[in-house]
């Protein structure tokens, strides 16, 4: 019983690590993607300038 508790907790461990992973890479995309859309939209306004 204490070998399985264990192993279950190393899983939850485990598991909390790459989803604190994919929170990280996910708020790095969400800003790339916002710099990306910036840019973007910066590219419309100054051909609509031209």
């Amino acid at each position: 019983m204490e070998k399985t508790r264990m192993t279950l907790n190393s899983q939850i461990d485990s598991l909390r690590a790459d989803y604190e992973r994919l929170q990280q890479a996910n708020t790095e995309f969400q800003r790339q993607r916002d710099i990306v859309g910036s840019e973007r939209g910066l590219d419309e306004t100054s051909k609509t300038l031209k």
